[in-house]
């Protein structure tokens, strides 16, 4: 059975490639991970200073806490 022909075009299934801008977001996760999984005092304060406190927005404004926490 022959197969159809499409005009030359080429199909192809999934996403694609990665953007630049996603290869540069994974580097800069990578390289926020690696640090503070061999480093605990880092990773308590990054999860001190970005992570969501529900008083520490309340009592000490820390408005930023509300985007960053996730």
């Amino acid at each position: 059975m022959r197969q159809p022909y499409y005009g030359g075009s080429q199909y192809s299934f999934g996403p694609g490639a990665m953007s630049p801008a996603v290869k540069m977001l994974l580097w800069i996760n990578v390289g926020v991970f690696l640090p503070t999984a061999l480093i605990p005092s880092l990773y308590e304060s990054i999860v001190e200073n970005f992570g969501l406190t529900p008083q520490h927005v309340l009592e000490q404004m820390r408005l930023w806490e509300l985007v960053t926490w996730m």
